[in-house]
């Protein structure tokens, strides 16, 4: 167990998610595994790399509900989740801690849907 600090720039959802004495169990990363084969560290089978769907919107990242995005993190087992959500040209957008339920794993049917960001 390591102990997490919140760095600064947290979102505000990170803020209610962990406390600067909280522990979190260090994650195992298996580089180059097929996903079958990463371990599973959530309820809702949502695994480091995965895609998901954001179901709130976020309007202090510009992100709306719909937008996908990739897990780069997992916090405790599943407490929470950073996400980076990126252009299709590969720009990072933000990367945004949420919650479990501001988010869902990419379904079967879903389709994808382009919007344009608005410059600030």
């Amino acid at each position: 167990m390591k102990s997490l600090s919140e760095p600064a720039g947290w979102s505000k959802a990170s803020q209610s998610l962990v406390s600067s004495n909280a522990t979190i169990q260090q994650d195992t990363k298996i580089i180059g595994a097929p996903r079958s084969s990463r371990p599973i560290l959530s309820s809702m089978n949502i695994r480091e790399h995965d895609c998901v769907v954001l179901t709130t919107d976020l309007p202090e990242e510009k992100l709306q509900a719909g937008d996908v995005g990739t897990v780069v993190h997992i916090h405790g087992g599943g407490a929470g989740y950073e996400i980076e959500f990126m252009t299709l040209t590969g720009e990072t957008v933000a990367v945004a801690t949420v919650l479990p339920s501001q988010l869902r794993p990419v379904g079967r049917r879903d389709v994808t849907h382009v919007r344009e960001i608005t410059a600030t």
